[in-house]
């Protein structure tokens, strides 16, 4: 599901050569009104659901939790989601102090956070994907208010948090010029985080 139309035809371009690609269901909507994504419109119809930068753009509780809702009335009860969103952290002015200085401000994809959202729940936060180009205006909310978010919407399943992983890549270091030091600063430091529930 997306709310761009031109990004759900790219979707299925790309899975297009795949094995099972008649398995997935692609669906233009917008997550912020939830209803049944399912062909016969029946009520939870899946027994995955994956958003990938999709929570992010919720900027207070109540958005997050409405979007929560829209992924359980579509989930089975045994159904599991997963979610990449910003790296769960609860400390997210130290984050933003982290991401403001050498070298995670120097590097793609590259956080700035723009301050505390007036709700408390979070920061808003700006990502660059390359430079001068593509960037996001999205929210970093705490992993409690996700929590809480996904119990109000009625998501039962255990929630369990995974960590981004890089790949020792001596190629990716050299292009930014990172010293054993920067890198271990970059890994410290994770880009994204899985919600799994």
């Amino acid at each position: 599901m997306d709310i761009s139309e031109r990004m759900i035809e790219l979707a299925r371009l790309r899975l297009k050569s795949a094995p099972y690609n008649n398995l997935a269901h692609f669906v233009v909507s917008d997550g912020m009104v939830p209803r049944s994504l399912s062909a016969g419109g029946e009520l939870e119809a899946y027994d995955i659901a994956f958003a990938a930068w999709f929570l992010n753009y919720s900027a207070t509780a109540a958005k997050l939790t409405t979007m929560f809702t829209s992924v359980a009335i579509n989930l089975k009860p045994t159904g599991v989601f997963i979610g990449v969103v910003p790296h769960p952290e609860e400390d997210l002015e130290a984050r933003a102090k982290a991401f403001a200085t050498a070298p995670l401000n120097q590097l793609y994809p590259r956080n700035k956070y723009t301050g505390e959202l007036e709700s408390g729940d979070g920061w808003g936060l700006r990502v660059h994907l390359n430079d001068p180009g593509v960037k996001f205006i999205t929210y970093h909310l705490r992993p409690s208010v996700y929590k809480h978010a996904a119990r109000a919407a009625g998501l039962k399943g255990k929630i369990e948090w995974r960590r981004e992983t890089l790949l020792d890549d001596k190629t990716w270091r050299a292009k930014w010029r990172l010293s054993e030091e920067e890198w271990a600063v970059r890994e410290k430091n994770p880009h994204m985080g899985m919600l799994m529930i």
